[in-house]
């Protein structure tokens, strides 16, 4: 006889795991999280897909920001690889450029480092803020997915944006985060890439020290 109460419970269960943990303990969404789309949403979603200004940075911010977490939480497990997170806000013109160095060679194509970052890396971003009638707003599921990891590591606060994490896929007591501020040009929107490469590194460093600490 099948167990219809035990059934549904499951059904619920699998239901509810890629939104909020992992069986590793990410549980990323707190209690009573439902999913609030960005403002500018409700208006135009075409035009919320696009830059805000010429140049500008691209989020999701018509997606559940949470759920994109843990779902490339998980990919990165199979992968076997880290996860980078950049945060950022669409008004933000220093976002952009990180945005646009990303895929190029000062960072995932770049050669010949210690680091072969394609290799290592898998990459999301998550937008923290976009523009509604000529007003910052807070995009609601970034902001909770940044809070999620902003409580895993170490006291570390965000004090400007971009903002990176460091994620072991496998360690979700164990986050790496740092402020970027001082690798920024907020007068031109110009990065110091090489800074961020070190950047990321400490943040390798940081999670595979650890994580053959805790292998030993």
């Amino acid at each position: 006889m099948i167990d219809w109460r035990a059934a549904a419970a499951a059904f619920l269960l699998a239901c509810l795991v890629p939104m909020g943990a992992s069986a590793q303990g990410w549980n990323l969404a707190p209690e009573g999280y439902t999913y609030k789309p960005a403002t500018p949403c409700l208006e135009d979603p075409v035009r919320a897909a696009k830059p805000l200004r010429p140049g500008g940075a691209v989020y999701r911010v018509c997606e559940d920001q949470v759920a994109y977490l843990a779902q490339s939480i998980e990919e990165a497990k199979r992968e076997g690889k880290l996860l980078i997170v950049t945060v950022g806000a669409t008004w933000c013109p220093w976002c952009a450029a990180l945005q646009r160095a990303m895929p190029g060679p000062e960072f995932f194509e770049r050669k010949g480092d210690a680091i072969d970052y394609a290799k290592t890396y898998k990459h999301i971003e998550i937008g923290l803020s976009t523009t509604y009638q000529g007003r910052n707003a807070l995009i609601y599921s970034g902001d909770t997915a940044v809070k999620a990891l902003l409580a895993r590591s170490s006291g570390v606060q965000l004090e400007a944006i971009p903002f990176i994490f460091v994620i072991d896929p496998t360690r979700p007591d164990r986050v790496f985060a740092r402020n970027t501020k001082d690798l920024s040009d907020f007068s031109t929107g110009a990065q110091d890439m090489a800074g961020f490469r070190r950047a990321i590194a400490e943040g390798h460093a940081y999670l595979t020290t650890e994580r053959k600490a805790v292998a030993r």
